[in-house]
């Protein structure tokens, strides 16, 4: 999948080293599913996008140290396995279109905040996209456009 203007942008600043790896990234990345209709609480669409998380993040150079990680390990009650998909439930933001009787379109984006180390995987995913991004460093915060 083509990356958008946003990711390109992002991409660019990355290798430009305008950043250090260690300045955080709050991004909101969106994931797109189809699901039957009237469950915007799609369980099958929740653990999949779960699941390509947990691949993108072990795919990062210091995936613990993502600031993230420590608002997920608040969700693990009595499973470490559901505490990605608890975060998704909590934090995600859910919208659906019908597509025709049976199916609707599922839209979540989850915003994330990561180390920029790490943002390179989130960039090269096909399963999702970045829709937002802001970048804290040492010495401003700002918005990637």
């Amino acid at each position: 999948m083509k990356k958008s203007h946003l990711e390109a942008q992002i991409e660019k600043e990355l290798k430009g080293s305008y950043y250090s790896p260690l300045d955080v990234f709050s991004i909101v990345i969106e994931y797109q599913t189809f699901t039957d209709i009237g469950t915007i609480y799609c369980p099958e669409g929740i653990k999949s996008f779960a699941d390509t998380l947990v691949k993108i993040m072990r795919l990062n150079k210091h995936p613990t140290l993502n600031p993230v990680i420590d608002k997920i390990y608040e969700e693990i009650e009595d499973e470490e396995e559901f505490a990605f998909e608890e975060f998704i439930k909590k934090e995600g933001v859910f919208r659906s279109e019908k597509v025709d009787n049976k199916k609707q379109f599922l839209s979540i984006k989850l915003p994330v905040e990561i180390l920029a180390v790490n943002v390179k995987e989130f960039i090269e995913s096909e399963e999702v996209k970045i829709v937002k991004a802001e970048v804290q460093t040492a010495l401003f915060k700002r918005e990637i456009k």
